[in-house]
């Protein structure tokens, strides 16, 4: 759910079975400085619920397996269990525990003990830098992550090297098609203007007076601005063809 979301943690531990909106697949959260925001999730979190929840209708949705101990906020106990919300730190005991051998994959269960399981908060990093890695938005991202800035988010979104290597990989035919339509384009002529007369290169020349051939009136056209030898697509001079080789009429 934490993955899915990408909520924050202690977000995640203070919603109350109330706070759901199964159908819709989100949740009302209070966020930090107390304001009302909403997460969403997905297919997987949709399915496991229920099973959470049972038949509660009330109460915290994160419990702990024992009985609340007394003094115990009224706030933090499932009134139709009796037992306490669950907090921040034995959350992260449980998942830390159950997360040693996913972390270090090629370890032996032997060594279990001495390892590091994942921590709450790398879900949430990771959520948000799996959704950078699949060419999330930036607004999509702030919204999602409830950061304010671009600054704040960008320790999060971070690509890995293997998605860099994706992102390549993927984008080099395109990228390499269109440096090769822009170099054709430049070979095919360069139109500029200089002095009265009209430039081009690799054209047949035109009598004087005839109305401009489509090449040659976008060559008019292109120039800063038509000169007293453009009237209406009629040239009154005959353009200078020059040769691609050496450059001279």
């Amino acid at each position: 759910m934490l993955y899915e979301s990408a909520a924050r943690a202690d977000e995640m531990l203070r919603l109350n079975v109330e706070d759901l909106y199964s159908q819709d697949k989100r949740g009302r959260i209070t966020a930090k400085g107390g304001a009302t925001e909403w997460i969403h999730w997905q297919s997987g979190t949709a399915q496991l619920l229920p099973r959470l929840i049972v038949r509660r209708t009330r109460g915290p949705l994160f419990l702990t397996n024992r009985k609340a101990p007394a003094g115990t906020p009224t706030l933090d106990v499932c009134p139709e269990t009796g037992r306490a919300r669950l907090s921040y730190r034995r959350a992260e005991e449980i998942f830390e525990e159950n997360t040693r051998l996913l972390a270090n994959p090629l370890a032996s269960s032997d060594d279990i003990e001495d390892l590091d399981g994942w921590t709450l908060h790398q879900l949430r990093h990771t959520a948000l830098t799996h959704d950078a890695e699949d060419g999330t938005s930036t607004p999509m991202l702030l919204t999602r992550s409830r950061h304010t800035s671009v600054r704040s988010l960008e320790r999060y979104a971070r690509p890995s090297v293997d998605a860099v290597a994706r992102h390549v990989a993927g984008t080099s035919s395109g990228r390499g098609s269109t440096l090769h339509r822009g170099s054709e384009i430049g070979d095919r002529g360069h139109v500029r203007r200089s002095s009265p007369r009209v430039r081009l290169r690799g054209v047949e020349p035109a009598h004087p007076g005839l109305p401009c051939a489509p090449r040659r009136k976008l060559a008019c056209e292109a120039g800063p601005a038509p000169g007293p030898e453009c009237r209406g697509g009629a040239c009154s001079e005959s353009p200078v063809v020059t040769d691609s080789g050496s450059g001279m009429p």
